[in-house]
């Protein structure tokens, strides 16, 4: 993070959406998922075995089929890519991943069961280079810390993006961002579980953006380029959700002379210095 005139920046640029980032296929409910025998064994201590019973048990045949409408449709070969290593992402501290050892098992048996599924190759060579601890994160410091990846993309190969749960869809957006710009071409997301269940619109809706920019007035696109490093329009639609809705979930107001904009930027700078 860096601080300019007393305000924190952040760069987490990300690729606009295309056609193919309109929905997460989901299987499963993550209530479900979490009070599955083996979950904890899977999710914190890398127990493969666990992980492949747990997948089994979650995975839904219509969401497979939905998956398969998609895949056979395709011209190209398909690569299935998950965020690589998978920890149970309970630290706070960017580390070097390569020295420490991954411990959520899960998305690499959710991979190894859909590539079985569908015929397709896993891929292995796109890694994530910063743990940055997102599940225990408010959303003010999701936005400022957020998952980079590196590694080779292959442009004649269509991507299908996989992980054990989504929230707010952060981690799918900055994986894709990394494939899209480097010349691959994702096509299709999904992940094991989400919190109710259903599949979820993955890339921000038209509505959800002119609520957005409805909210914080004009200057908010120019704002969140700044601060964050992407444009607004590259938000994920559960990340616009929550900003629109912001201040009617409990926020308290604005002080006297500050617009509802400096209030979000002061917020942001709160969750900078205090991680709170």
């Amino acid at each position: 993070m860096n601080w300019q005139n007393g305000h924190v920046r952040v760069n987490h640029p990300r690729q606009p959406w295309d056609a193919y980032a309109e929905k997460i296929i989901v299987h499963s409910r993550y209530q479900k998922l979490k009070e599955t025998d083996g979950y904890k064994e899977a999710k914190f201590d890398n127990d493969y075995d666990a992980a492949v019973a747990v997948v089994k048990t979650n995975v839904s045949h219509a969401a497979i089929d939905r998956i398969f409408d998609i895949a056979d449709g395709l011209n190209k070969p398909l690569r299935i890519v998950r965020p690589l290593p998978s920890f149970d992402d309970t630290g706070s501290e960017d580390i070097d991943l390569h020295n420490s050892g991954a411990t959520n098992a899960i998305p690499a048996a959710f991979q190894a069961y859909l590539c079985d599924q569908l015929d397709a190759e896993p891929d292995d060579e796109i890694i994530q280079v910063a743990r940055v601890g997102r599940t225990k994160l408010n959303r003010f410091s999701r936005f400022l810390c957020q998952p980079h990846f590196r590694g080779i993309v292959r442009p004649n190969e269509h991507y299908m993006i996989v992980d054990d749960v989504v929230s707010s869809g952060g981690t799918f957006a900055a994986l894709r961002s990394h494939i899209v710009k480097c010349g691959g071409s994702v096509t299709i997301f999904s992940a094991l579980a989400h919190i109710n269940g259903l599949d979820t619109n993955l890339a921000v809706i038209k509505d959800t953006l002119y609520r957005l920019r409805e909210r914080y007035g004009e200057g908010f696109d120019r704002f969140w380029l700044e601060v964050i490093g992407h444009e607004d329009r590259c938000l994920t639609e559960q990340e616009a959700k929550f900003l629109a809705d912001w201040q009617g979930s409990g926020a308290p107001m604005p002080p006297d002379g500050h617009t509802i904009l400096q209030f979000l930027r002061d917020r942001l700078d709160k969750a900078a210095s205090t991680g709170k």
